[in-house]
Formats: C-alpha cells, sequence, structure tokens
C-alpha cells in the first residue's frame, strides 16, 4: 500500500506541494523577523504621509545653532548643561505609536544633531521616581498629573512639562479634531526657554472687555518664549518686572483713568524702559474708546470714522478691497508692505499674503510731520506705517463709502528713551489677523509678521519661520457630487469595457487559430 502510495502520481505532487508551501511559509515569517528585527534597531523607516514633510528643517537647525553658540560664549555653567528631554513612556511606544511618533522622530533628529540634547526614556508607572521633581508647576506651585503622553523638558533646575496636543494643531476649539503637526516649533521653543533660562513674561489685558474667538494668539506667543499672562487687570494690578509685552486684544471698553487708577500712566511707565512694546488689536466692530484712542494718538495712530452730520452720530469705518481679497464681499484682504527702507529692512520675507479680516482703518495723527515712505515723527517718537491697503481700497460706514487711499492696516511707533534705548506701541487694525484660521495656516504670513514684531520690540530667540505642517486629506467630501457620479461612472464602465474587448479579441482569434 505504502509503494503504490508514493509511486501515485497525484500523491507525489501533494507531498511535493505540501513541503514547498511549508518552506516558503517559513522562509517568508523568518525574512520577516529578521526584517523587522534590523529595522527595530537601525531605524528604518518610510514615511508614511501623503505629501507633507515632517523633517525637521534647516531654519529650525539654524536656530538652534544660534541659541547654543551664544550660550556657550557666555561660558557659564547653567548656559552649557545639557537639556534633557523625558519621554514618560518607552522608547518602543514613542517609536511606534502612530501619532506620539511624529513627536519622536523630530526629537530624535534633534538628538543626533546636538550633543547637548539627550533623550530619555522611562515607564511612568514602572519608574515614577525619574518624575518625582517634575509633579509640581515651577511658575503657579499647582500639582501636575503626568500622562504617559507627556515629555518633560529639564535644563539644570529648570524643567516644563509639555503636553502631547502641545505638538498639534487643531480645528476646533475643544483641541480633538487634528489639524497639523507644529511639534518642530514647540521644541524648537521648549529647548530655547530651557537654554536661556530668562523667559520673558507676556501680559494680556482683561479689564476692557477683550474677546478672545480663540488661544492661538497665547499658544504664539509660548512658542516665541514668553511666559504668558492672560486676563490681566491693567487697572487693579501691578505690571509684572518681567513683563516686556502688554496686549490688548478686541477691547470692548475703555481704559480706566479715574483719579488712583490711571491706567495711561502706567502704560507711560512700562513705555518709559527700553525694549518693552505695547501691542493693541482692533477690528471693525470695535466701539468708541476715548481714553484708549486718546492714548494711541499720543503715539501718532488716529482710527477712521465717517460722521452722519444729519444725526451727528461717528461710525467706524471697514476696509473694503474687491481687486485684493481672499473672498468674494471683500473684506479679508491682503496688506501692502510699506514702501519704508526701515520697515522692509524689519520686515524683508514677510510681504507676501499677510491677511487682514475685516479690518478697521487707521491712520497717522494730525500734529505727527511726514518723514516720506510711510513715516510721522514727533518729538522722540517716529510712526511707521507697516502695513497698508492698496490703492484699490474703500471705507464703509453705515452704508456710506469713501475713499480709502492712505489707510494704514498695521502701525509701529518707536520712542527714543532718555536711557538710549527704545520702547514701541504696535497697533493692528484687525482682530482676525490672529485668530485660528490664518495663525496656523502654513500660507499666510501671520505668524512670522507677529514673530517678527515682537523681535523688533525686543524679544530674542523666536521661532519665526517654523511653520504649521498640515496633514493631507483624502475626504471625498471634498468634491462635487458630479465628480463623485463622473469618477464613478468612469471606473466601473472602462475596466469593464477594456476587460470585454480584450475577451472578445482573444476568442476570435483562438477560433481562427
Amino acid at each position: 500500500m505504502k509503494k503504490r502510495f508514493f509511486r501515485n502520481r497525484r500523491s507525489r505532487y501533494i507531498g511535493i506541494s505540501t513541503v514547498l508551501t511549508v518552506l516558503v511559509v517559513v522562509t517568508v515569517v523568518l525574512i520577516n523577523s529578521l526584517f523587522g528585527s534590523l529595522a527595530t534597531r537601525y531605524e528604518w523607516n518610510v514615511p508614511m504621509n501623503a505629501e507633507a514633510n515632517y523633517d525637521v528643517t534647516n531654519v529650525c537647525y539654524t536656530l538652534l545653532d544660534s541659541t547654543f553658540a551664544a550660550a556657550t560664549a557666555e561660558n557659564t555653567a547653567k548656559r552649557t548643561s545639557n537639556v534633557r528631554i523625558l519621554f514618560c513612556d518607552t522608547e518602543e511606544v514613542w517609536r511606534e505609536d502612530a501619532v506620539q511618533s511624529y513627536l519622536y522622530h523630530t526629537a530624535k533628529s534633534l538628538d543626533a544633531r546636538y550633543d547637548r540634547v539627550v533623550l530619555e526614556f522611562y515607564d511612568l508607572f514602572l519608574n515614577p521616581d525619574h518624575f518625582r521633581d517634575y509633579t509640581t508647576d515651577p511658575q503657579t506651585g499647582e500639582a501636575i498629573d503626568l500622562n504617559t503622553t507627556d515629555i518633560i523638558v529639564v535644563c539644570d533646575d529648570y524643567y516644563r512639562v509639555y503636553q502631547l496636543k502641545e505638538f498639534f494643531v487643531f480645528a476646533d476649539a475643544k483641541r480633538e479634531n487634528v489639524q497639523g503637526y507644529v511639534g518642530e516649533r514647540t521644541l524648537a521653543a521648549a529647548i530655547i526657554s530651557a537654554v536661556n533660562r530668562t523667559q520673558e513674561t507676556a501680559c494680556l489685558t482683561g479689564n476692557h472687555g477683550e474677546v478672545f474667538y480663540d488661544y492661538e494668539l497665547v499658544y504664539l506667543l509660548d512658542a516665541a518664549g514668553y511666559d504668558v499672562v492672560t486676563n490681566f487687570d491693567l487697572a487693579d494690578e501691578d505690571i509684572p518686572a518681567a513683563c516686556t509685552l502688554l496686549i490688548t486684544y478686541n477691547p470692548n471698553s475703555d481704559l480706566d483713568d479715574s483719579q488712583g487708577i490711571e491706567e495711561s500712566k502706567k502704560l507711560d511707565s512700562f513705555l518709559a524702559k527700553d525694549g518693552n512694546g505695547y501691542l493693541v488689536f482692533l477690528s471693525n466692530g470695535t466701539p468708541t474708546l476715548g481714553a484708549m484712542e486718546r492714548y494711541l494718538k499720543a503715539w501718532g495712530v488716529e482710527t477712521s470714522y465717517h460722521t452722519d452730520h444729519a444725526t451727528g452720530k461717528t461710525y467706524r469705518h471697514t476696509v473694503q478691497d474687491t481687486s485684493q481679497s481672499l473672498t468674494s464681499d471683500g473684506y479679508t484682504i491682503y496688506g501692502e508692505l510699506s514702501d519704508s527702507a526701515s520697515v522692509q529692512e524689519r520686515f524683508k520675507n514677510t510681504e507676501s499674503t499677510t491677511v487682514f479680516k475685516n479690518a478697521t482703518a487707521l491712520k497717522h495723527a494730525g500734529d505727527y510731520a511726514a518723514g516720506g515712505n510711510g513715516t510721522y515723527t514727533k518729538g522722540a517718537r517716529t510712526l511707521h506705517s507697516v502695513y497698508d491697503a492698496t490703492r484699490g481700497a474703500v471705507l464703509w460706514a453705515n452704508g456710506v463709502a469713501s475713499d480709502g487711499s492712505d489707510i494704514m492696516l498695521m502701525t509701529l511707533t518707536e520712542q527714543k528713551n532718555a536711557t538710549g534705548g527704545s520702547s514701541f506701541v504696535s497697533v493692528i487694525a484687525s482682530a482676525d489677523f490672529a485668530v485660528r484660521d490664518q495663525l496656523q495656516s502654513a500660507v499666510y504670513e501671520n505668524p512670522d509678521v507677529l514673530q517678527r514684531l515682537f523681535s523688533i520690540m525686543g524679544q530674542t530667540d523666536t521661532t519665526e519661520g517654523l511653520r504649521v505642517k498640515p496633514f493631507a486629506t483624502s475626504e471625498i467630501s471634498t468634491i462635487t457630487t458630479a465628480q463623485m457620479l463622473r469618477w464613478t461612472i468612469c471606473l466601473s464602465v472602462i475596466p469593464a469595457g477594456v476587460i470585454a474587448i480584450l475577451g472578445i479579441v482573444i476568442l476570435v482569434r483562438r477560433r481562427r487559430a
């Protein structure tokens, strides 16, 4: 029976096929295991991101090169210590997780380039002793509840805890719908803050009815290296000694200059110090603010109004420019960089696609003397028009249109102080200039313009040039119903037709053969 079985041709084929199948499966498993081990050891990774490049850019390397070089030149112990980045989970988890891997590869690239950047991986639950010193916020003293997706940037006695979501941008206020990656900028800012150790403070006032549409401006200030204080009460609180930048965003009530408070005098004292700045965001919906507008006028900036002579009422102007707008209504307009040589030098490479939405109109104060090319001077103060509306702009107020030429959208006034240094006041005619849509964009220059403004006012080592890297989208909703119908017909009919034609040709040729 056995001899007959093995002599049977069909049995031999079955046996040989079985053996070959087993050998092929074993070989594939062994090769896969070997390749997996080599890929893990030598970090062979193929980016699967559609379109965008998430590698560290030369802009980031140049920024950190200068930071480390300046620290080395000072040659002090604190300035030359290593920057440790502690990951609250194992390296395998950070490398393999689909979301955490973005930050992991950014950190690994910086670790490979800089000897002073050291990465450490510990399981938060198995090695809690490594994190005991970082469970309290060093500024507020509040307890920090660490998570396995957190990282901690440490340099000697300095540390700061970062949550994973701080390395991404989101399409919604709840920060749930991920839209892009900003880990390069956030991690670079974290390293710079750890090295410099002298974090300046930016205070956003909150006692003038300020209305925030989102917190993107706060995130940008943090990325620029500021310690951010929100809801600061200029009337009742003293300006912190570390504060170098005050911001009033979209105010709806006036400065309080009553006896014993006098916010204007507080601002004067603050701006008498070199390197300090005051930044104001207005909009076409900002109400008339007498004390605020008088204060800005003293710095050379007036807001433009239309007066209805029949009723005596005044209405704030809105700037419209249908020829230079992103929207059909003409109210989301491009700014035009001033011809001033000083502005051109200070804001070079930021002139394209700078967007002002729902902007009001600014003009120079009448008692400032024109100096040519958008500059106006009075005493120790010089007003620079940074961005202007184009010649085709029209001003609207209460249904009445008027000429929009010579209208400023962003100003910068420099004051020469007795000490030889300067302080600054800047006014931006659009509160929407600093909202999520503009600051998270990889196209608009708004975030770089603001960071350039911060650096002019005295902030060093901003992360200008490090942009959001948006994720590609492949949602079918991005095409119209008609387009979907055409694609469905093409993909259904054409392949079937080609196969049918080939089948007919083959049948005809075989019958004739």
